[in-house]
């Protein structure tokens, strides 16, 4: 059965996506009523991509969204044990050959795309704007990061300059202000007026 869902989105073939809060899995209900395991699952406890995404370990606490093209994004944490250092959130993505890879957040070591060398944490929602950017509002740094399809990753509104937490560094560039049009899109943001 289905177990305490947490998010959920529409995919533009019309089915519904759902996360399950307490085992790290996103599930499918497709137009005819099928439900089916979509990604997660895996065994515990590390991030591996480019895997058939329902081999894939998922932490808990999952939140998706899904793009025009249909293409499945999904954030969470890192598993972390007592005494490691604060791990950044990730944002995997699945598209429609059904395989995971890495699309945002990590260790900001230098390796990959902007997007894939940011740290963030305490971010609480997802969302897919109509210029298809994700945005991601971050707590620690009290930021709204968009990042965008080919790997890009600025800052929207918040804070600027480089922001330092721990001994990782959030990817930062010139804010711009946020527009009416956008914050519309989005049910934290908030216009100054």
């Amino acid at each position: 059965g289905i177990s305490l869902p947490y998010t959920l989105a529409f995919h533009p073939d019309g089915s519904l996506f759902f996360t399950e809060e307490s085992r790290g899995t996103v599930r499918r209900i497709s137009t005819d009523g099928i439900v089916t395991r979509f990604a997660g699952g895996g065994a515990c406890c590390g991030i591996v991509n480019d895997i058939p995404a329902v081999g894939a370990f998922l932490f808990n606490n999952v939140l998706l969204a899904i793009a025009k093209n249909g293409d499945v994004y999904l954030m969470h944490d890192q598993v972390r044990f007592g005494g490691q250092p604060l791990r950044s959130h990730v944002i995997r993505r699945v598209g429609s050959d059904g395989i995971i890879r890495a699309f945002a957040g990590g260790p900001a070591n230098g390796v990959g795309t902007p997007a894939q060398q940011t740290f963030f944490l305490f971010s609480s929602d997802i969302e897919i704007t109509d210029d298809d950017e994700i945005l991601v509002p971050v707590g620690i740094s009290q930021q709204l990061l968009a990042f965008s399809f080919g790997g890009g990753a600025r800052i929207v509104a918040g804070s600027t300059g480089r922001c330092v937490f721990g001994t990782q560094i959030t990817f930062c560039d010139p804010v711009r202000p946020m527009t009416a049009g956008l914050a519309r899109q989005f049910k934290f943001a908030t216009v100054n007026r």
